[in-house]
């Protein structure tokens, strides 16, 4: 009868009983099935990551930012900003845009605000700018305009920030001088760092 039940229920169905209990979230390849998590469909979805995921994984940044940059980055924005992960794990970036808006995500940071002014100020609603291709209206706006102005990513002006304990970074040592060395001393909640270069 168990296998009965659970043949009638949709992957939708199953996806949503199953996601509340993920603790830790690796994302790597599969850019499309990310990129899905930024649209109206599975918002419940990564809504119940957001309450549950404690850890982020990004183990091959260079693969996630193929396709669907902009879609990947609220997704991030979702699980880092409104979610509850205390931990990130970076490996494979040659990205030092993507460093710097990652390591903007901490208490204390001054972010530049950009929101259509017709939206309301209602926490958890951002969204990305065009979701046409995600086959969704956008209910709010970022500045998703990471190509041209890295700095400026950033979140509606009601959006929280999140604050992240730990840090486990494979990154160059010109990112180590240029980027991380610069924020931590004002990322005060900031409890572990692991730095790894091979360059």
């Amino acid at each position: 009868r168990r296998g009965s039940y659970l043949s009638n229920l949709s992957d939708s169905s199953i996806l949503s009983m199953t996601v509340k209990h993920v603790r830790v979230l690796s994302l790597h390849t599969s850019t499309k099935n990310i990129c899905r998590l930024a649209s109206g469909d599975l918002r419940p979805i990564l809504s119940s990551l957001e309450k549950g995921v404690t850890s982020l994984k990004l183990l091959d940044v260079k693969s996630l930012f193929k396709h669907g940059r902009k879609y990947v980055l609220f997704v991030l924005h979702r699980l880092l900003d409104h979610g509850s992960v205390r931990e990130v794990v970076l490996r494979r970036n040659p990205d030092s845009s993507f460093l710097s808006w990652l390591t903007s995500r901490r208490r204390g940071q001054q972010l530049s605000v950009s929101t259509a002014p017709e939206t309301s100020h209602t926490e958890g609603h951002c969204s990305v700018v065009d979701d046409s291709d995600l086959r969704q209206p956008a209910a709010k706006r970022l500045a998703l305009d990471m190509e041209e102005n890295p700095e400026v990513f950033s979140p509606a002006d009601h959006c929280p920030e999140g604050q992240v304990h730990s840090l486990d970074f494979e990154v160059s040592k010109c990112q180590i001088l240029n980027t991380v060395s610069h924020i931590l001393p004002t990322w005060l909640c900031l409890r572990t760092l692991h730095l790894h270069s091979d360059c």
